[in-house]
């Protein structure tokens, strides 16, 4: 099932699907409704629906639109969502997603819980988006920000296990960002991010290089973990720490001032 609207979206989409018993389902229908929603209005078989595609969708108005398939479509593979006027997506868990495109889309918060088929999420251009958070996804493996994510604020990344890159360069709005249970994490990259002022991470079995540079609000920054003797650099050069936190194996940093870990640290 697949929408490719030429003319500004009208009010009620209907996605048809063949009505060939052995590709249901037969239909299943959306809404544009006068407030916030482009909802699921269950029709036919959702749970056999593969694709969903509201690329270039123009609402013709400025409104706020949330498309809700939190329930059914246990199948669906892919979601193309890319330079649409959709604001809010309300995905399933735990399902066989593997390609989500939001890429210049208008969407403002994006939660990936428990989708283990997706390997990348890829953000760029989305300039009204404002969180990010991803949680339990087993095949991400790299997570990156730049200017175009102009309106970003907070990134929440935690049971990630595939996640080895992490860089956010030049993001105006970012304040927060915390990163725990990513065992193959290898660097953190946070540059340029005027506005930041957390980070709270959790280090994993590989992280070596931790570079937080030229964030002129930062105010603290809290490292805990089994060990420091994976980590070879912090760089937090032109970066306005007040406070730094270090709780290995419930030491506090002053723990550590007179032991080898410290000083290879």
């Amino acid at each position: 099932a697949q929408l490719f609207p030429a003319q500004p979206m009208p009010k009620e989409i209907l996605v048809c699907c063949t009505e060939d018993k052995r590709k249901r389902p037969k239909s299943i229908r959306m809404r544009f409704r006068s407030r916030a929603s482009v909802r699921r209005r269950p029709s036919g078989d959702e749970s056999e629906l593969r694709i969903i595609d509201f690329r270039n969708a123009n609402a013709g108005d400025i409104g706020e639109y949330t498309l809700d398939i939190s329930t059914g479509f246990s199948k669906l593979q892919e979601l193309r969502l890319s330079n649409s006027c959709i604001n809010t997506v309300k995905l399933p868990n735990d399902v066989s997603l593997k390609n989500l495109d939001v890429k210049q889309s208008n969407i403002t918060s994006l939660e990936l819980n428990q989708q283990n088929f997706i390997t990348e999420a890829d953000v760029s251009g989305c300039a009204v988006l404002n969180k990010i958070d991803i949680l339990n996804c087993a095949k991400i493996e790299r997570l990156t920000l730049n200017s175009s994510n102009a309106a970003i604020k907070s990134v929440t990344i935690a049971n990630t296990p595939c996640m080895h890159t992490i860089n956010f360069t030049g993001v105006p709005q970012l304040q927060e960002v915390n990163i725990t249970g990513c065992p193959m994490l290898s660097s953190i990259t946070i540059n340029n991010c005027k506005s930041l002022k957390t980070v709270n991470i959790e280090l994993g079995d590989k992280l070596q290089t931790i570079t937080i540079t030229s964030c002129a609000s930062a105010s603290q920054l809290n490292i805990t973990g089994d060990t420091l003797n994976i980590l070879k650099t912090l760089n937090i050069q032109g970066s306005t720490f007040t406070g730094i936190t270090y709780k290995i194996d419930s030491k506090t940093f002053e723990d550590f001032t007179d032991e080898e870990d410290y000083d290879n640290f």
